[in-house]
């Protein structure tokens, strides 16, 4: 027998927040897929990072410890300037469903989950050596 969903019920908070996780995760995959980073360095990113007129990204914190710029296509730049918008300088520039920044603890669940459920991430790691 099927089982129904009551509004506000612990399964359908459940849901909502799966789903708001694994949009947002979408979205981080997505800032992945369109910049050389790894993923620890584009969770560390703010929005201060970004400039919009120039459409370049300040990377600070990266494997190599030094600061480097990324001059990026004008559809990269849109992407990361729609994200920017309405925050404040030391927001995270894609963040997390509760705003707080990406960390390895955050993605790990999520990402094992579609991997066993779809099979198409096998490592976000590979991700970023696409694109």
């Amino acid at each position: 027998m099927p089982t129904t969903l009551r509004r506000g019920s612990n399964d359908e908070c459940m849901r909502i927040r799966w789903v708001s996780i694994t949009s947002a995760l979408t979205l981080y995959l997505r800032g992945l897929s369109l910049v050389p980073l790894r993923p620890g360095a584009l969770a560390a990113l703010t929005v201060a990072n970004l400039d919009k007129q120039l459409g370049v990204l300040t990377v600070g914190k990266d494997k190599a410890g030094r600061d480097r710029r990324i001059k990026l296509p004008a559809a990269t730049s849109a992407f990361f300037a729609e994200h920017a918008k309405n925050k404040l300088p030391g927001a995270p520039l894609i963040a997390r469903a509760d705003g707080k920044p990406w960390d390895k603890d955050a993605w790990k669940k999520p990402i094992r989950a579609n991997r066993e459920s779809s099979q198409l991430v096998r490592r976000h790691h590979g991700i970023r050596n696409a694109s």
